[in-house]
């Protein structure tokens, strides 16, 4: 059977070249393994077409038919997509041999999640939001990103940097890029001796012979020369998107804005470990050039601090996102996956799951920090277990990692517009730091199946320290006086707390 892998993903005006650029990634690495590959969509932007044309990849279809219709036409074994709307068909559940092919997904965060046969979430809380998928395999953080082959081989290679280079990816879809021009050159040159370098503009209205006004800036088309110019700037000022991966492999100090709400994870995670310079939102540019400027003439003039920038993005980036992604497709139909390829997964209760709850439950500091703490007897837990998994309005979940079961989170309804969290970890899980995740893993259930609400209660006994730096560290805040009462937060022992659920 031939080994064709079909990669599904648009490049647009309307949204980039990112999700092309990873697919790109994705190519290299499978025909390294002996795939064949095609891609499949709309590749409408001039910038992608050379990528495409540059990297012999063909364009097998523009993505107008079902994706298993191609499939089934092509004789793919896998289809691999990196797309946000929902173009593939179900998980095929009698595994990649039976339906004829493998299902292969990238999501960002909460963006193109779908149940798949491997899924690669490469945002900082890729762990958690990945866990609510079905899959095989599971590969998360932002050490998975999609990293080109021609990008890891400029690690180390660095030239001349005397410019700095501003680039809001291949069609500037946010339409950012005039905004961020301006505060490089405000840098560049707002000191009194202005700073030795050029500021470079990748421009797509230069591309199409349009006159993008920069003042003070060179302005360039999109090419595929990019990451040559990457290398030759002492910082790139740009979108937190896919850019980023790419210039933390090379060693590129970098200014990032948050463009737009799917970039809102990495632009956090970028900026709270020392990666990027923060430049805010789209919306602040203009109405806070000044101050950005200064920052940005700040760390342009300090060699230590763009050395550092660089150190710290790299520490979160190997390049080798692709090649595991590849590898994960062989496992699965060989069947060399297992439990431990699952990463974090979260799973409604079943009738099987009773003993052990109730043996979570009764465990001596469980109840010593749980409201109520008499031991449960078995008929008292069994009658009250095969009530929960009966009720709509509750829901009983398994946390877990890998082939471990680390703990539940139940959500119980509270009128239309709340619901009360709690949780148990297991016995053996203290202590190791595991609690936030399994109440995000819980969050994000609740959040994709959960049918509506706006808000998270719990009730805390106040002297579980704990169990209160827990909910504070994910954004629950003390329950205001009419909240507290309704829920016997009036009684000395107990605290409630709240969180909006977004």
């Amino acid at each position: 059977m031939p080994r064709l892998a079909l990669l599904r993903c648009d490049a647009a005006a309307t949204g980039g070249v990112g999700h092309l650029v990873r697919c790109l990634a994705v190519a290299e690495a499978a025909r390294a393994a002996g795939w064949d590959v095609g891609l499949v969509g709309s590749v409408d932007v001039p910038l992608a077409r050379a990528l495409v044309t540059g990297a012999g990849l063909p364009v097998l279809a523009d993505g107008a038919e079902p994706l298993e219709e191609t499939a089934r036409r092509t004789g793919a074994r896998v289809l691999h997509v990196d797309h946000y709307t929902a173009v593939t068909p179900p998980l095929p559940r009698g595994g990649p041999g039976e339906a004829g092919y493998l299902l292969s997904s990238v999501q960002d965060g909460r963006w193109g999640r779908r149940d798949a046969d491997v899924v690669l979430d490469a945002s900082p809380t890729g762990h958690v939001t990945a866990s609510v998928v079905d899959a095989r395999v599971r590969l998360t953080g932002p050490r998975q990103a999609l990293v080109r082959a021609g990008v890891r081989a400029r690690l180390g290679t660095r030239g001349p940097t005397g410019q700095v280079l501003v680039v809001a990816g291949g069609t500037d879809a946010a339409g950012i890029l005039p905004a961020l021009a301006a505060v490089a050159t405000a840098a560049v040159g707002g000191s009194a001796d202005g700073l030795p370098y050029e500021v470079v503009v990748v421009d797509p209205a230069a591309a199409v012979g349009g006159r993008a006004r920069h003042p003070g800036a060179v302005s360039r088309p999109p090419g595929p020369d990019l990451l040559d110019q990457a290398a030759r700037s002492a910082l790139v000022v740009t979108a937190a998107g896919t850019t980023t991966s790419e210039l933390a492999v090379m060693g590129v100090p970098m200014a990032v804005v948050q463009a737009v709400d799917n970039q809102a994870e990495t632009y956090r995670d970028l900026v709270a470990s020392g990666a990027a310079l923060p430049l805010g939102t789209a919306a602040g540019l203009l109405r806070d050039r000044d101050r950005l400027a200064a920052d940005l003439r700040e760390v342009l003039a300090d060699a230590g601090r763009l050395a550092g920038l660089a150190a710290a993005a790299a520490a979160r980036v190997d390049g080798a996102g692709a090649a595991r992604l590849v590898a994960a497709w062989d496992a699965v139909w060989t069947g060399r996956t297992a439990d431990g390829d699952r990463g974090w997964w979260v799973a409604r209760a079943a009738p099987g799951d009773s003993d052990l709850l109730l043996a979570w439950r009764n465990d001596a500091q469980t109840r010593a920090q749980s409201i109520t703490t008499d031991p449960v007897s078995p008929s008292a837990h069994a009658a009250w277990f095969s009530g929960v998994l009966a009720d709509p309005g509750r829901h009983l979940l398994l946390v877990g990692s890998g082939a471990q079961r680390v703990g539940t989170v139940r959500f119980d309804r509270l009128g239309a517009g709340a619901w009360e969290v709690s949780l148990t970890l297991a016995p053996e899980s203290r202590g190791r730091g595991l609690s936030g995740t399994v109440l995000s893993c819980g969050e994000e259930h609740l959040l994709a199946h959960g049918g509506g609400g706006d808000r998270l209660v719990a009730r805390v006994r106040e002297g579980n320290a704990a169990s209160l730096a827990l909910f504070g560290r994910a954004g629950y805040r003390p329950a205001d006086a009419r909240t507290s009462a309704a829920l016997g937060g009036d009684h000395p022992g107990l605290r409630v707390v709240v969180k909006a659920l977004a």
